[in-house]
């Protein structure tokens, strides 16, 4: 099925788990693909590939190294391998998200599909394996190996001008900060830490340049409109491609889930919390399950739960000491979840009392749980 005509001549298509874009002429590309990936001017097609073919699951290797995955891949899938190269996920082709932009002659067009509601992870979060003597060796604390692609963003850029390799650096940049700050804006969570993700471990981009158009750019940072173009083409198609295929958007993330889970803060948490209580009003499980869902939507919760996970944010940032953040964690608990839900904490143990900041950060999470159970 014809995706796209692209401005450049060259034709975007999805054929079952599969979108390839295919050329019609030379074409300079800059990809992190582990087959033929870096910068290249002789392949004559790129693709993006769905190894769960719709399972939406981590698949098998087909040898020892993603190299090596990806040659026999792109093979099997009928391209000429030295020619080509190519991204593997978990997510959907048929969730891809298209967006393309214009201005005085460049077109900039982002096809994107994505998912990081299982591998989400922040920049600086423990790693799962290093390399050593040619081979990986795997952290316990972490098992996530090469290849794994249970969750990840996968970026075609093609901007229809003539770009050096050095444009195309600059704009695998502006792609990468592109994805991160459409994952921001909806504060999806690393699975790996407290943070806010940035993206996933297995990402992936590959930019296309048109070296036969009459327009040159020289640059593709923010301040160019070329960077204007490639934030906002990628921005939006991440946010949509997301939506797409994990329901990822401002309706779903309007949770104190959403906020506080990242930090510990869990559904089966507060639940256990009731059901130990034995005072919910509540004849039966799912009417439980109703009631806290209805809870951690209103608007109150929501808006209480935002200004709480941002000042733990600030705490690990180190931009607001512990005491600040106590005390303001108090008032927000007061105020938004009555005096009710304030006087159920235990006060004892100060949080300053925990040796490590994730341990503080952890308590004053596990108190505002422990409230909004108390609140309900």
């Amino acid at each position: 099925m014809l995706l796209k005509k692209l401005s450049t001549g060259d034709e975007a298509f999805r054929e079952g788990d599969v979108i390839k874009i295919e050329f019609s002429g030379r074409r300079n590309v800059l990809s992190t693909c582990a087959w033929n990936g870096g910068y290249r001017e002789d392949l004559d097609s790129v693709f993006n590939y769905d190894s769960s073919h719709g399972k939406t699951v981590m698949s098998s290797m087909k040898a020892p190294t993603l190299k090596e995955h990806m040659r026999l891949t792109a093979s099997e899938l009928g391209f000429d391998a030295q020619k080509t190269t190519g991204m593997c996920t978990a997510a959907q082709m048929k969730n891809v998200s298209i967006r393309e932009i214009s201005h005085e002659g460049v077109t900039v067009t982002a096809i994107v599909t994505g998912g990081i509601d299982v591998n989400g992870g922040r920049a600086g979060d423990p790693a799962a394996w290093y390399e050593k003597d040619g081979g990986f060796e795997t952290i316990l604390r972490n098992q996530k190996m090469p290849g794994q692609t249970d969750g990840t963003i996968n970026i075609m850029l093609v901007i229809d001008a003539k770009v050096s390799q050095s444009v195309l650096a600059s704009a695998l940049m502006t792609v990468t900060e592109a994805k991160t700050a459409a994952i921001q804006e909806l504060l999806l969570p690393s699975r790996y830490s407290n943070g806010i993700a940035t993206g996933s471990g297995t990402d992936k981009a590959i930019l296309i340049g048109n070296p036969s158009s009459d327009v040159k750019l020289t640059d593709a940072g923010k301040h160019s409109m070329l960077g204007e173009m490639i934030g906002k083409t990628v921005m939006s198609a991440v946010r949509e491609a997301l939506d797409k295929q994990t329901d990822a958007n401002p309706k779903s993330q309007h949770s104190v889930f959403s906020r506080m889970e990242r930090f510990g803060m869990t559904r089966a948490g507060v639940l256990e919390l009731l059901e130990k209580n034995g005072d919910s009003g509540c004849p039966s499980r799912e009417c439980l399950e109703e009631k806290v869902e209805e809870a951690a939507g209103e608007s109150g919760m929501v808006v209480g739960a935002s200004l709480y996970a941002h000042l733990l944010d600030q705490l690990d940032w180190g931009l607001l000491d512990c005491s600040e953040v106590t005390k303001a964690c108090r008032l927000l608990i007061e105020g938004t979840l009555s005096k009710a839900g304030f006087d159920c904490i235990d006060l004892d143990r100060s949080p300053e009392a925990h040796d490590d900041k994730t341990d503080i950060i952890r308590e004053l999470a596990r108190r505002f749980e422990k409230a909004f159970a108390a609140s309900l």
